[in-house]
């Protein structure tokens, strides 16, 4: 018989919603990509984070990577390199966030730091290679009084009966407004200019008419008629 301890464990409860969360960070190490990595082998960190809040999803452990070598600089030892990294300035956005100060030199003073910190993120959703959702940060980091973080349990999109802006509000149509779309605005009146554009070749012709009023048409088919018919009158009498 072999002993078991899942009293105390807690059961598996897939990817979170998308949406904003507060975490505590648990680690970040220093490592390198894998060989299946577009660029393999280079410098790159790892941070684990443990969701804190909202309560419901507590103990979701979120995986963030920040890749900082390059081909050239695979050991990342170039001040250029870091300038230049995505990767880098996503994980500096981590640590001010964090309140943890992003020092030149040695990086296991600022790990070490970062350790226990609490940060929040927009977490996403989305499928891996085999079709399985995944939850992804992706180098967004908030403070919780942050304007552009939505917020501590709301939603980013439609996973539970509607889909929601950054603002948290529900946002079906126009973003953040709750309407079911957007409203289309009001048809201000055509100039006048645009009127005499887009007038109809009827009302054009009677306007042209009247400003410039021309000379009135003769019937020229009737008055002929009338001449021809008194020449043949006078042809007769001679």
């Amino acid at each position: 018989m072999a002993k078991a301890f899942l009293g105390e464990t807690q059961e598996f409860s897939g990817p979170v919603p998308a949406g904003g969360y507060k975490c505590v960070i648990e680690s970040i190490e220093r490592g390198v990509t894998s060989e299946n990595a577009r660029t393999p082998n280079v410098r790159q960190y790892t941070a684990e984070l443990v969701v804190t809040e909202p309560k419901k999803n507590a103990g979701t452990r979120l995986m963030d990577w920040f890749q900082v070598g390059t081909e050239d600089d695979p050991k990342a030892k170039q001040q250029e390199t870091w300038n230049g990294s995505i990767g880098a300035k996503k994980l500096k956005r981590l640590l001010k966030r964090a309140s943890v100060a992003a020092q030149d030199g040695d990086d296991e003073e600022w790990m070490d730091a970062a350790q226990g910190q609490e940060v929040c993120c927009h977490v996403t959703r989305q499928k891996d290679e085999n079709g399985n959702w995944r939850n992804r940060v992706n180098g967004e980091y908030f403070r919780e009084q942050d304007e552009d973080f939505v917020g501590v349990g709301e939603l980013l999109e439609a996973d539970a009966g509607g889909a929601r802006g950054r603002d948290g509000r529900r946002a079906t149509g126009a973003k953040g407004n709750g309407q079911a779309g957007a409203a289309r605005p009001a048809r201000k009146p055509p100039s006048d200019e645009e009127e005499a554009v887009g007038a109809r070749p009827a009302k054009a012709k009677a306007g042209a008419e009247e400003d410039d009023e021309p000379p009135a048409r003769k019937a020229p088919s009737a008055a002929k008629a009338k001449a021809k018919v008194e020449e043949e009158d006078d042809e007769d009498e001679d």
